[in-house]
């Protein structure tokens, strides 16, 4: 649980960043007279343990058309919730930071972003990643786990239509389940649905994730 004053310095440390996002610089030449960027959602996460925090920020950028912008930045802390270390990436929707073993933490990210009136584009992703033992550094692991799919809306009216895809990490069994579906034309020209979905699970074990079975299930009637 975070202390009141945690949660100020948070809200204290968004505002700071969001002024610098927002009031920057662009050479002409490279980005274009009209090219703006403006950044007006901002989030905070905490690891399971605390001793990391993850500020995502996302916005649009103006410039022929509309586009999706995102900034992140990773804090390392110490016990006392101290920095230690700021390190700029970028990261999508983060639903959690588990601890997996020393200085080794799992993000779960999930993202939608519409790219038309009707169809969007669905993101899962894991990443593992282990830091230094100064805390100084951090290093992305491979997990062979990244996927991206189109997906459909069932009507052009209903543009808030979403297909079931979940990423999880159980810290009981130490399990990664990723479950996404698989699309297939109806009957209806131009018209998807889903009709198996994967499961995917991995183990966290020895200090590295390993698969243990993909399995392709068919939805019920």
């Amino acid at each position: 649980m975070l202390s009141f004053a945690q949660k100020i310095e948070d809200k204290k440390q968004i505002e700071k960043y969001l002024e610098n996002l927002n009031n920057q610089d662009f050479d002409e030449q490279d980005f274009g007279s009209d090219y703006e960027e403006k950044y007006f959602d901002a989030k905070v996460i905490y690891s399971s343990d605390s001793l990391l925090k993850i500020f995502t920020f996302s916005g649009k950028a103006y410039f022929a058309y509309f586009t999706s912008i995102s900034k992140s930045y990773l804090h390392i802390l110490n016990k006392k919730k101290q920095t230690l270390k700021i390190i700029e990436d970028n990261f999508d929707e983060i639903k959690a930071i588990h601890k997996l073993s020393e200085n080794n933490y799992l993000i779960l990210e999930k993202s939608e972003e519409k790219i038309s009136a009707v169809h969007y584009i669905s993101s899962l992703s894991a990443k593992w990643l282990t830091l230094s033992k100064n805390k100084q550094s951090i290093k992305f692991n491979q997990i062979d786990l990244e996927k991206e799919k189109l997906t459909f809306s069932t009507s052009k009216y209903d543009l808030d239509y979403t297909l079931g895809t979940d990423i999880s990490y159980n810290t009981k069994t130490h399990q990664l389940v990723f479950e996404y579906d698989l699309m297939e034309e109806s009957e209806n020209e131009n018209d998807f649905e889903p009709t198996h979905f994967m499961r995917i699970s991995y183990e966290w074990k020895n200090g590295i994730f390993i698969l243990l079975k993909e399995e392709k299930l068919m939805y019920q009637e």
